[in-house]
């Protein structure tokens, strides 16, 4: 399947033989000379990684920390303790650091005390 965000650029680009990821804009530089079946390997692989990234990434408000970059949202917020906490993190889906702060809600319900 053909992702219109990843790119493999042809010899004549400043940076031949690259691939682009548009969406999160990720690059991969292939060195030459290669076989074309080692660069189909290549593309393959490059095509798995990103073709999930997403066109806009919401990471405002998220429920996780949200890549900026690929949109992977960590289910692990270990590293975060009180509201206004700022982690550096590390993606497990594209790799790249993001900074993320945590902000926290506060809700109340109440209800009458039953009288008797």
């Amino acid at each position: 399947m053909a992702y219109d965000w990843i790119i493999a650029h042809d010899s004549r680009h400043e940076k031949p033989y690259r691939m682009e990821c548009l969406r999160c804009g990720e690059t991969m530089d292939v060195k030459t000379p290669v076989s074309i079946k080692d660069y189909a390997k290549i593309a393959d692989a490059f095509t798995e990684k990103h073709k999930n990234c997403k066109e806009t990434i919401d990471t405002d408000w998220a429920f996780f920390p949200t890549c900026p970059y690929c949109g992977y949202e960590d289910e692990d917020y270990s590293g975060f303790d009180n509201d206004g906490d700022t982690v550096e993190c590390e993606c497990p889906n594209c790799e790249k650091e993001y900074m993320a702060t945590m902000h926290l809600d506060v809700n109340f319900s109440s209800e009458k005390k039953d009288e008797k």
